[in-house]
């Protein structure tokens, strides 16, 4: 499998992470973005898979569900 196809598999794998997680701590894509920094529409759009987050941004969306990168 090439680099650029693992990387697409990896990418497409966080949006529904997210997710997952978030209901699982029982927040709202509002809740999840107060507690992250990072706006309810860019959570919004990383779950869906329409963007992917910066590594700055994933750590901030991390820091809001109580991981760490």
């Amino acid at each position: 499998m090439a680099v650029a196809d693992q990387q697409l598999d990896q990418q497409i794998q966080i949006g529904p992470r997210v997710r997952a997680l978030r209901e699982a701590m029982d927040l709202s894509l509002r809740d999840l973005a107060e507690r992250s920094g990072v706006s309810a529409p860019m959570l919004s759009q990383v779950e869906r898979g329409e963007t992917s987050p910066t590594l700055a941004v994933a750590a901030r969306i991390a820091n809001g569900l109580e991981l760490r990168l």
